[in-house]
């Protein structure tokens, strides 16, 4: 699981950092000596006993604060640096506390991250417990960092605790609003081009280049927008810089680095609800969050076809058409937006308005690479129709001969489509593309092309991964076993076997 990486301070309080309180009782002397010579146990006697006689003493509650986290005690040392923030009036412990908890929510999400990690070994429950005290310290400290919602469900759901990982996702999705809201108002969404957000927004006011982990270009963009702090987080992705996370609104007590952190977009949260109440056959609550998923994710495919069913069992269909329709109505040269609308048009199993408008996303965008992809399978799929048609009536009229014209040019028209995907980065040797080719190759008799795909997709036998290896192995069954290959065809169910 991908963690948060920091510059952990470790706070040498004490004398180094009181120097300059003259004035501090004898108690808290006593506890600076002590602390100085790692005499942590005594240090915190004399600093309960001053606390006895003056219990909002920001010293004392600062310098049990910091022993305890060099003690590994996270819960105790955020108590006392939480009510040494209540009461403090002093801007230097003020900002020392702060840097405090910053190192106590960092060193909880690790630790929990650390017996999260452990279960996949030690299947023991007691492990799990462990990261939920972690993780919820951390939640207590930092409430707005929505990672730890998210870790929350995660290890409920693995105690079997549904009830509360349901409650931990929906706490992140209502804490999730402000940047929710954010991304409905100007058109943000995960992966959507870095400049899209430039050409909204403008210029930003601060921008932070850098590198990730795998050296690849990454922008910090710094906007106001209606007074309050946004930071857009971009990275380089096949030669694009792509949106990738916001965060907007952050509580002003935020240390800077905290504000700059890479807070991913997160959708899971939305898929399991969704799913949750569509088993729960409550249809509109499931409805709502695959509509904010859709928001967040508008190329998930898959979340455009549950929202399909979902308004086909609610006898409402054409509002979800109408839903994408509005998107490109307010941005009608989006190629991503009309490629949704064909998808729905696919889904719906409308082929000639699917064909259509992958046409005209591809006037926008001649290379969009999913209208490339969609529109070769709505030809492939519309071939089909016509196909079923003609056998149809073959086996009605026994005298009838079945008219290939009638859908040979379907075929070949989702070949060139696919032939062109292929050429495209995303899907270069991509075995479904592949087989479609394959497949129809083999009913145009085409058969240099046909031997061509097969052994493109023999060379990528070992570059598949291994989720998908039974599929490519059975749709290599079926290649051989229409092109009428036995000895391939053995091979391949020995492979299977």
């Amino acid at each position: 699981m991908k963690r948060f990486i920091f510059l952990l301070i470790s706070l040498l309080v004490g004398a180094v950092v009181f120097q300059g309180f003259e004035c501090s009782s004898r108690n808290i002397t006593t506890a600076k000596v002590k602390i100085k010579n790692q005499q942590f146990d005594e240090a915190i006697e004399s600093l309960n006993k001053e606390l006895a006689t003056n219990p909002n003493s920001d010293e004392a509650l600062a310098l049990l604060a910091d022993i305890n986290f060099q003690k590994k005690n996270m819960s105790e040392s955020a108590k006392y640096a939480l009510k040494c923030l209540e009461v403090t009036k002093n801007p230097q412990l003020k900002s020392q506390e702060q840097v405090l908890l910053n190192n106590i929510w960092v060193e909880c999400y690790n630790t929990g991250i650390s017996y999260y990690s452990k279960y996949s070994t030690i299947k023991n429950s007691s492990v799990l417990d462990s990261a939920i005290s972690f993780f919820k310290l951390g939640n207590k400290i930092r409430p707005e960092i929505l990672d730890f919602y998210n870790l929350l469900a995660i290890v409920y759901d693995l105690k079997g605790d549904k009830a509360s990982s349901l409650a931990s996702y929906e706490e992140y999705i209502k804490r999730n609003e402000k940047n929710y809201n954010l991304a409905v108002k100007y058109n943000f969404y995960n992966k959507v081009p870095r400049q899209k957000i430039l050409d909204k927004l403008g210029n930003p006011k601060s921008n932070i280049p850098g590198f990730n982990n795998k050296g690849d270009s990454t922008y910090i963009d710094y906007y106001l927008i209606d007074g309050k702090e946004l930071y857009v987080f971009s990275e380089s992705e096949n030669g694009n810089i792509l949106v990738n996370g916001w965060n907007y609104d952050m509580p002003e007590n935020w240390l800077p680095t905290e504000k700059r952190m890479n807070v991913n977009i997160n959708t899971t949260p939305y898929v399991i609800l969704a799913q949750h109440f569509y088993e729960k056959k409550d249809l509109e609550q499931s409805l709502k969050y695959v509509k904010m998923l859709i928001t967040l994710e508008p190329d998930n495919s898959s979340a455009y076809s549950t929202m399909i069913s979902i308004y086909q069992e609610l006898n409402r269909t054409d509002e979800a058409l109408d839903a994408v329709k509005s998107l490109i109505k307010s941005e009608p040269n989006n190629a991503m937006y009309i490629t949704q609308l064909a998808d729905l048009y696919q889904t719906l199993q409308k082929y000639d308005d699917a064909i259509n408008t992958y046409q005209q996303a591809l006037k926008v965008d001649e290379i969009f690479n999913k209208a490339v992809r969609n529109i070769a399978a709505a030809y492939k799929n519309r071939a089909s129709v016509k196909q079923k048609l003609e056998q149809d009536k073959a086996e009605k009229d026994k005298t009838y001969k079945i008219n290939f014209d009638n859908y040979k040019s379907d075929l070949v028209e989702s070949a060139k489509y696919f032939d062109k995907a292929l050429n495209i980065k995303t899907y270069q040797n991509d075995m479904f593309i592949l087989s479609e080719l394959a497949n129809i190759y083999q009913v145009l008799e085409e058969k240099d092309k046909l031997n061509k795909t097969i052994r493109n997709l023999e060379a990528i036998e070992y570059t598949i991964p291994e989720n998908q290896k039974e599929q490519y192995y059975l749709n290599m069954l079926k290649i051989y076993s229409e092109k009428g290959d036995d000895k391939k065809l053995e091979e391949i169910k020995k492979k299977i076997k």
